[in-house]
């Protein structure tokens, strides 16, 4: 009995570690990214209309709110792709974050503020860099029909001030990166990467879609000679079904359909499999994955009911997602949701290519560095032991390297842990030469080379 007690002791120990180290890391994981790596190159978790925590009342919207924690505990988990809404408060001449251009939501956020949260994150977090999408969610012309109280000035003020506050903002160029380019990772260690869609905002100008139905947008200079392959079909029909109690027959509760919205997610995941992460072909290509989507499906009677039918939206799209292969290694782009959390964060930052730091290597804590060799036993090494046999060929380099050691007396191969000489192979039956026997059928590649 005591046996079993300590043995449940050290299971929940060593769980705890391995939680310990990914909580950690939500924080940072960018340090182990290879910072040559450009921003579209890397597979980014986002949130969708970042800012909408911090709405009051939803005023029988179910859809206004997309998010439950604050800019920052955002960043903390994980998530360096934020989107925000711009509005203007013309009461106290400032910018703040509103959803919606028909009916617009006050976040209770102003984009000072959340600037702040940034850098002071970063601030902390060197590493890091967050990308912050900026988009006016309604135009100051539009502004009259929204409130009574609008100032007759308003459009003009609204614009010219919006504008220079924006800009004022992020004129810092030690803060914040706002070339009209997709820098690479070591250029933005520690700042905020501006993108928009205003051209009269400094900072990375994307083209984005505005059709509520587009699945696989492609627009070929998106950004300078960039290829976006853009998902946002926000108004993809969602299906509702109800559920019945066996024994009464009466409805007892609804679930939601997503396969459409999921199908169309999942295509441009599909989409990005021939993509390797660092390889000339995915250098100038950008995937922007909106897994957000608003559309009511038809059947609502009491909106009450669907007070929370967004998050649950949200959470049965992450479930697709998360029962989904990713692959290490793949460029997947940049991968955006509704309700975002550190389980979401972490599904897709952890398809990245990891950079160990401490000489640890695996699953758990990345790629050796500098040409080095994974383990079986996940340690970073140059010698036989770490090369050879069960060596983890995606966490290290495994293969023909004079590294693992030379043989002293031409025998190779996995049982002897050696390599060949330069110019000769290693045969099944572990020893150097270049005849047929050696360099032919069962030669041993990771040791010598073969024919």
């Amino acid at each position: 009995m005591n046996q079993y007690i300590v043995f449940i002791l050290l299971l929940l120990a060593l769980v705890n570690e391995v939680l310990s180290e990914w909580t950690n890391l939500d924080s940072d994981w960018m340090m182990r990214i290879d910072g040559s790596l450009k921003l579209n190159q890397i597979n980014i978790p986002g949130s969708h209309d970042s800012g909408t925590f911090g709405i009051k009342n939803l005023l029988g919207d179910p859809t206004a709110k997309t998010q439950d924690k604050t800019i920052l505990g955002q960043l903390q988990s994980g998530v360096r792709y934020l989107d925000i809404r711009l509005g203007w408060d013309y009461f106290n001449d400032i910018t703040n974050i509103i959803h919606g251009d028909k009916i617009s939501f006050d976040c209770n956020l102003t984009l000072e503020s959340v600037f702040k949260d940034c850098t002071d994150f970063l601030s902390f977090h060197r590493n890091e860099t967050v990308i912050v999408s900026l988009k006016n969610e309604i135009d100051c012309v539009d502004w009259d029909h929204h409130s009574p109280n609008v100032p007759q000035n308003f459009p003009v003020n609204c614009t010219n001030s919006r504008i220079n506050q924006v800009n004022g903002y992020t004129s810092n160029s030690k803060i914040y990166f706002t070339e009209n380019r997709i820098p690479i990772l070591d250029e933005v260690r520690g700042r905020v990467v501006i993108l928009t869609r205003e051209s009269s905002y400094n900072g990375i100008h994307i083209q984005m879609p505005n059709n509520p139905y587009d699945v696989q947008y492609v627009n070929k200079n998106c950004v300078n000679s960039h290829t976006c392959l853009i998902q946002d079909g926000y108004q993809i029909d969602i299906g509702l079904f109800n559920t019945y109690d066996e024994y009464t027959l009466r409805p007892n509760g609804y679930y939601l359909d997503v396969s459409k919205k999921w199908e169309a997610v999942r295509t441009l995941i599909d989409a990005q499999k021939g993509y390797i992460q660092g390889s000339i072909d995915g250098q100038n290509i950008l995937a922007l994955n909106f897994m957000n989507t608003v559309n009511l499906p038809d059947g609502i009677i009491n909106e009450l009911l669907f007070a929370n039918y967004l998050e649950r939206l949200a959470t049965d799209l992450k479930n697709e997602l998360y029962q989904y292969k990713l692959v290490p290694g793949i460029q997947y782009g940049w991968i955006v949701s509704d309700f975002v959390d550190e389980d979401f964060a972490r599904h897709i930052y952890k398809t990245n290519y990891f950079y160990s730091i401490d000489d640890k290597c695996g699953s758990e804590y990345g790629r050796c560095r500098n040409n080095e060799c994974c383990s079986e036993y996940g340690y970073c090494g140059e010698t036989g032991e770490y090369c050879g046999v069960n060596c983890q060929p995606n966490y290290g380099i495994c293969g023909y390297n004079t590294s693992i050691g030379l043989t002293p007396n031409d025998q190779c191969g996995h049982v002897n842990g050696y390599s060949c000489h330069p110019g000769y192979c290693c045969s099944k039956f572990g020893y150097c030469g270049d005849e047929e026997g050696h360099c032919g059928i069962g030669c041993q590649s990771v040791f010598g080379e073969c024919w």
